[in-house]
């Protein structure tokens, strides 16, 4: 073979050699990329799993706060209606004690149960309250279970005059208030 043929094919063969390897190294490459952004798109999705996880447990606990909280309005709602009756009850017997009728005992001891049930269930829902929400909810459910405590104790006591339902409106808008800021509602509307 001729010296120049040699070269020639040297030569080319070196061009193809490269252009092999360089084809083979840009294979390399894209397989590695596509590896990288295969890792990548599995971490993304791990991520977004977690933080989507991590939201929906936030979200339940947030609804389960909602309802124990809704709960407690009621239970503070029954507690004012029983007190009211209680109040009716001891309004009607101190006037007709004044016109000189005999007192309704049995009236005043339906009464009276439906009022111990009502503030006993609004007392035992404190607890939960308590495993579940702040200071300030809290504060202002104590504030409310004692005052109704005091109150009725008054009226009980043949002084029915005492009902204030302008402090019982006072004590329950601050529940009202307490829950808003707990539920973050006010931050919302």
């Amino acid at each position: 073979m001729d010296a120049a043929v040699e070269l020639f094919m040297v030569f080319v063969g070196s061009i193809g050699g490269a252009a092999i390897g360089s084809f083979w190294k840009k294979k390399a490459e894209d397989w590695a990329t596509g590896q990288s952004l295969a890792n990548l798109t599995d971490i993304a999705k791990r991520v977004e799993a977690k933080i989507t996880g991590e939201e929906w447990d936030r979200q339940k606990h947030w609804e389960l706060r909602r309802d124990i909280m809704i709960e407690m309005a009621r239970k503070a709602s029954s507690e004012v209606e029983a007190m009211t009756a209680l109040q009716g009850v001891y309004m009607t017997e101190k006037m007709n004690k004044e016109k000189g009728a005999a007192p309704r005992l049995d009236k005043r001891v339906e009464v009276g149960a439906k009022w111990n049930d009502a503030a006993a269930e609004f007392e035992g829902m404190q607890m939960v309250i308590a495993a579940s929400c702040g200071k300030e909810l809290l504060k202002a459910l104590g504030n409310f279970g004692v005052f109704m405590r005091e109150m009725s104790f008054e009226i009980t006591s043949e002084k029915p005059e005492k009902f204030d339902a302008a402090a019982i409106a006072e004590k329950t808008n601050a529940i009202s208030v307490a829950i808003r800021k707990e539920l973050k509602l006010d931050a919302i509307a």
